[in-house]
């Protein structure tokens, strides 16, 4: 009899949170795969756009980010709640006004500190997250403030920063090598190497969309819990 594997029981790895993240994956394989493919949509068409309109690339790349911050806050809460095997209804994901405002404070004040830190040298980028990227979690599960999610997030990473490296950029290195031949074949669709190209980056979209973004969202969420936990267990203080 297999036992059963748990973030509670199992220690903090990444390729046991791939492995949670897998399994939850075939247990709720619908649910997850509906969320992705609509943020997988979203991001088709921002793309679609982003390429057709060169004057306004910067402008659009802006308004990608701006949207995506208001998604991401649902997907991750839906990805949460699948990982606590909690039943949930779609009004669970339209919290109160003023939580959902904190929510998406938290998000764009995030992600404006993330990519201005990456566009002024890459590594600022990376040191943001690995300290403040447990936030975008905390602010759907544990906290309520803006404030206390960026403290928690700083707390609860102290000493992993390691596994938090190597799932989230290592993961999303894969995500992006693998959305990389559909937009470059669109450079390129007016000779029959970017025509082939188009139809074998449209497959690995539809892998990467359907398969690897879900499980990679799950091992995310994971990891966050296997740090709440973790951090639980070793402060004998102040409980997350």
């Amino acid at each position: 009899m297999k036992k059963k594997l748990s973030f509670r029981k199992s220690g903090i790895s990444v390729s046991t949170c791939i492995y949670i993240g897998m399994c939850t994956y075939k247990k709720n394989i619908i649910p997850l795969t509906i969320g992705s493919a609509i943020i997988s949509i979203i991001s088709l068409i921002a793309l679609f756009l982003y390429l057709s309109f060169s004057t306004y690339r910067y402008l659009l790349l802006i308004f990608e980010l701006f949207i995506m911050c208001l998604l991401l806050p649902f997907w991750y809460g839906l990805c949460l709640k699948i990982s606590d095997k909690k039943h949930f209804l779609l009004k669970e994901f339209i919290p109160p006004i003023n939580r959902l405002f904190s929510q998406w404070s938290t998000y764009f004040v995030f992600f404006f500190l993330f990519f201005v830190g990456s566009f002024i040298l890459i590594v600022p980028g990376i040191i943001i997250y690995l300290f403040l990227g447990q936030s975008l979690f905390l602010i759907l599960d544990k906290t309520s403030s803006l404030k206390h999610a960026i403290l928690d997030s700083i707390k609860i990473s102290k000493g992993k920063k390691k596994q938090i490296f190597l799932l989230t950029f290592l993961g999303a290195l894969l995500i992006y090598i693998l959305q990389y031949p559909f937009i470059y074949s669109q450079f390129h669709l007016n000779t029959p190497f970017g025509v082939i190209l188009f139809f074998i980056g449209s497959g690995l979209l539809i892998i990467n969309y359907i398969f690897l973004m879900p499980i990679y969202c799950m091992s995310l969420v994971i990891l966050y819990k296997k740090l709440i936990v973790h951090y639980n267990k070793n402060d004998n203080f102040t409980q997350i």
